[in-house]
């Protein structure tokens, strides 16, 4: 017997290795093919053990547990439907990558401005223009991560499962960027509110990488959107 599946959480191939690996690891599974591209796995079960409807339903739930164990979702297969849900993830692509382009271009013009003599809304040689620019580019950052939140959840689960992808490289990357640069904006406002010098305020302001984090998770998702 053979049944296909819809699978969810799946970023690169060895997100379909793992998936593959966790359906063939339940009993009476004969063969089981992943299908990155179309987010699809076709398992065949062996028919000596599927004697009625119930053990049928048994099989594709002990199926669905063992992915969904490996971190990722599965569900049978409803054939149209996965068409429109397929295109609906489209779409929600298409408005998470609008909105981390809106974004992240002012983080990365924030970020380039004074090193790049563009034009900018502060005086850069203020305390107070360059904690400004500052905080305009750790707002933007935050609004971006949470705007790609899915690469946090489904990166670090991965992880925690001890299955790493793609994700998970992403999301380490852009939590690391961001947690350094969250640390040095918080000592250049401790130094600003103190009254420091504008050149303490300007070499913590060199060693912030929020546009680094905006620009990955921008990055990778017009690469999802193009793969969908």
């Amino acid at each position: 017997m053979k049944v296909t599946f819809d699978i969810t959480g799946m970023s690169c191939a060895a997100c379909s290795a793992r998936v593959q690996k966790a359906a063939l690891s339940v009993t009476g599974v004969i063969d089981a093919n992943v299908n990155l591209l179309k987010n699809s796995m076709a398992v065949v079960f062996d028919d000596e053990r599927i004697v009625n409807e119930d053990r049928r339903r048994a099989a594709v739930e002990s199926v669905c547990f063992a992915v969904t164990k490996s971190g990722y979702g599965a569900s049978e297969h409803v054939g149209l439907g996965f068409d429109a849900r397929s295109l609906s993830a489209d779409k929600r692509i298409l408005r998470r990558l609008i909105a981390s382009v809106c974004l992240a271009l002012p983080v990365f013009y924030a970020a380039m401005g004074s090193m790049l003599s563009w034009p900018l809304p502060f005086d850069m040689t203020s305390v107070f223009g360059m904690l400004a620019v500052m905080t305009i580019e750790f707002v933007l950052t935050v609004v971006v991560m949470c705007v790609n939140g899915i690469f946090f959840k489904s990166g670090f689960r991965a992880l925690f499962n001890l299955s790493p992808n793609m994700d998970s490289l992403v999301a380490l990357g852009a939590a690391a960027s961001f947690v350094f640069s969250f640390v040095i904006y918080v000592q250049a406002m401790v130094v600003g509110i103190k009254g420091g010098s504008p050149e303490t305020v300007m070499d913590c302001m060199h060693h912030l990488y929020f546009d680094c984090a905006s620009v990955i998770l921008t990055l990778i998702t017009v690469g999802k959107y193009f793969a969908a």
